[in-house]
């Protein structure tokens, strides 16, 4: 039978985050570079007492593990099986101890995630999210001065440069986001953002959303435009009309609203996929969206698609439709899109046919 008697917790969340946000903004510098590494001088075990008995962590073996062996290692110390959130107590108090392990920034997000992924659903985790995505410091990016994400891949780079020499003239902040799954987190690599996810066509949804991480963050407050890679500019951006409309809309484009004489082609994607099975997609639809060819997300959208993102991260497993999967969660929190010209504001030709989505 599960327990549901909840284990003694010594943590609480006022004095975890304010130990957690403390020790974050005096001891960055103290961080290793290297992600996996227990730096000389660190204890070779650590004790927790945030359950009923204290328990002890080998935390080489602990740090050096994937989040399964984490699990593992934690549940073979305790008397009997606890819930998700005490579990994810013992990656509370090693985040907590983050100085003095000198944990380095890579671990702790790691460790963040998998805290959440334990307990996704607590206010506790979102608080210690917060502060994670911002590592302890005030990042702030500006909702005037948005990030230009051309989505494409390494098979077709040479549509994705010339239109980022292009954009790029009009606006620095520009990059290709292009997938690897051997890296851990987001890097920028002269014009090329490269996530963590495939480079194939079923990989849009993640590819999209880690690009979100990075913007939120490096530049907490600013919005993104999403640009196809086969776009071609035929002028400037107008800045005045991006301005007004970063100020009033959080998500924006080419609105497609599915109905009974309009339904979503669940066959898109067929003769697109490099490793998913021909067979027609089998998600909800939850409500209306931006056509992916351009849209907009402002900063809101952008923090509230990473939360889910990292809260909820098997709900993404099913996706195929980067753009009908932004519109779904963000319809889910209560944000819909608004009519926009995306393209004629960012002063880009698109496929026509988008333009006439109703």
């Amino acid at each position: 039978m599960a327990n549901d008697k909840p284990e003694k917790m010594i943590l609480t969340k006022s004095n975890l985050i304010e130990s957690i946000t403390r020790r974050l903004r005096h001891s960055s510098e103290k961080r290793s570079a290297d992600p996996s590494a227990v730096l000389d001088g660190n204890p070779a075990q650590i004790h927790l007492n945030d359950f009923s008995e204290p328990i002890v962590i080998p935390l080489q073996e602990f740090l050096q593990a994937d989040f399964p062996t984490r699990i593992a290692v934690v549940l073979a110390r305790l008397p009997r099986r606890p819930l998700s959130l005490q579990l994810s107590t013992a990656w509370f108090s090693i985040l907590g101890k983050a100085a003095e392990l000198r944990l380095s920034q890579p671990q702790m997000h790691r460790l963040a995630e998998e805290a959440i992924a334990l307990q996704p659903d607590s206010k506790f985790v979102d608080s210690l999210f917060e502060i994670l995505l911002d590592d302890g410091q005030e990042r702030r990016g500006d909702v005037n001065e948005p990030v230009f994400f051309i989505i494409s891949c390494e098979k077709y780079l040479e549509k994705a440069v010339p239109l980022h020499h292009k954009l790029c003239k009009f606006h620095s902040r520009t990059f290709v986001v292009v997938g690897d799954p051997s890296v851990r987190e987001a890097v920028v690599d002269g014009y090329k953002l490269i996530v963590p996810a495939g480079d194939a066509y079923e990989d849009l949804p993640k590819k999209v959303l880690e690009s979100l991480v990075f913007v939120r963050r490096k530049w907490k407050g600013s919005g993104v435009f999403k640009i196809d890679d086969d776009s071609e500019v035929i002028g400037p951006p107008n800045w005045e009309g991006i301005s007004q409309m970063a100020r009033e809309a959080q998500f924006a484009g080419y609105v497609m609203t599915r109905t009974e004489d309009r339904p979503m082609d669940r066959c898109w994607h067929i003769g697109k996929c490099s490793h998913r099975d021909m067979t027609p997609y089998r998600g909800r639809y939850r409500g209306s969206y931006a056509a992916g060819a351009s849209y907009y997300l402002g900063p809101i959208a952008v923090d509230t698609l990473v939360r889910d993102y990292f809260k909820y991260r098997d709900e993404f497993n099913i996706e195929l439709f980067e753009d009908k999967a932004i519109g779904s969660i963000l319809f889910q929190n209560g944000i819909e899109p608004r009519p926009a010209d995306i393209a004629g504001l960012l002063g880009l030709r698109i496929e026509e046919w988008v333009k006439e989505l109703k």
